[in-house]
């Protein structure tokens, strides 16, 4: 996804955030959208599974509890826990 797709959907989801206002809260909707692509692609690829926008919106409520208190969910579905482990992963800041 380009920059400017990226961009234009950050404006739909925050529209009373303008892209650039906080680089920050741009930087890690951007991490989560291109991490949830790479992986719904690499479902569909397999042919085993598609993610849903309701999975995504069940990970995000996942991810927002789990900024607030620091525990993870307790789930049997593990289309959502791979996607709440690869959103981690790709926000953990990496270590030199």
């Amino acid at each position: 996804m380009h920059s400017e797709e990226i961009d234009e959907l950050f404006r739909q989801v925050a529209p009373d955030t303008t892209v650039g206002d906080d680089e920050g809260v741009r930087q890690v909707f951007e991490t989560l959208v291109e991490t949830t692509l790479t992986y719904r692609d690499q479902l569909k690829k397999g042919h085993e599974f598609i993610l849903t926008v309701e999975d995504v919106g069940v990970v995000l409520d996942w991810l927002m509890a789990y900024m607030q208190t620091g525990n993870g969910p307790d789930t049997d579905n593990d289309i959502r826990a791979e996607l709440f482990r690869l959103w981690l992963v790709a926000l953990t800041p990496k270590r030199a």
